[in-house]
């Protein structure tokens, strides 16, 4: 075809026909601005855009269940995006991960319904933080576990995960960059625990493995739920006090979000009829962790 031939026919090539997928998706969240795209900084979006392009699909309709932010990480995220209909029947976790940087890598791929949304389906995420308090940091965790230099008492710090625990209106929990018009939530579990790994680093009692479950949180509203913890922890701020502010919608004093490098998403449930990934086999959260 000659350019400015006005007579000139275009031809266009039929679109392949599109799979739906979801997959299970780990991932290291050091080095990424996040999860969404970001104009001129690495995301966990552009990794699968670019994937899908290796296929030949320019238009991928990436979707996630959680917009982790720069530096928080996932062992159990589940996004959706599709491919080309003839890669069906296909190793699809090994044709998948060929194409994505060895920081990301998923973990099972399933076909799913073209309305499957893996955000607005879910029915429960579930996170968990490393923390290290009052001490020595173990060097290996470093960019995985977030750190406060104040000793923590465990029991204070369930005391007050009891109180932020059920239905309340966390609207001063969050950053100010969330557009979410729904604040109240109900989180469903807190769980606290001293960190199992503790000992083989050689470290103490200070240092804790805290789990949130919520059919869905703010932006940041988990790390500021860690950082009213650790408040209470520390003996600064009173369990009354944070009952309080939390009734009245407001944030305590000096609570600041922790740090990112000790968040994961470590999974995302489905009702059923919904769930891609419907029996045990899925694994979105290892025994030993």
């Amino acid at each position: 075809m000659t350019d400015g031939d006005p007579g000139a026919q275009v031809i266009e090539l039929p679109r392949p026909a599109l799979l739906r997928v979801a997959a299970i998706v780990e991932y290291d969240g050091t080095g990424f601005a996040g999860l969404q795209r970001q104009t001129a900084e690495p995301s966990i979006q552009a990794c699968f855009e670019s994937m899908a392009r290796a296929f030949g699909v320019r238009e991928c309709g990436f979707r996630a269940a959680g917009r982790t932010d720069a530096g928080v990480h996932a062992r159990g995220q589940v996004v959706a995006f599709s491919l080309p209909e003839s890669i069906r029947g296909k190793n699809l976790v090994s044709a998948v991960n060929w194409h994505l940087p060895e920081s990301v890598r998923v973990r099972r791929v399933e076909p799913v319904a073209d309305d499957f949304d893996p955000r607005r389906d879910a029915i429960r995420r579930t996170y968990r933080y490393l923390l290290c308090g009052g001490q020595a940091f173990p060097p290996l965790m470093r960019g995985r576990m977030g750190r406060v230099r104040a000793h923590l008492d465990l029991e204070s710090m369930r005391a007050a995960a009891n109180v932020l625990i059920g239905q309340h209106d966390f609207r001063a929990w969050r950053s100010t960059q969330c557009q979410a018009n729904r604040t109240l939530l109900t989180i469903e579990r807190i769980v606290i625990e001293p960190w199992s790994g503790a000992a083989c680093h050689g470290m103490d009692d200070q240092c804790f493995e805290l789990e949130f479950a919520c059919r869905s949180f703010l932006h940041r509203m988990v790390r500021y739920l860690v950082g009213g913890i650790c408040r209470v922890g520390s003996g600064e701020l009173d369990v009354a006090d944070l009952a309080r502010h939390l009734a009245d919608g407001t944030l305590p004093p000096r609570v600041a979000p922790a740090e990112a490098a000790g968040l994961t998403l470590e999974r995302v449930d489905y009702p059923p009829g919904r769930d891609p990934f419907p029996d045990p086999s899925r694994a979105a959260r290892p025994d030993n962790h």
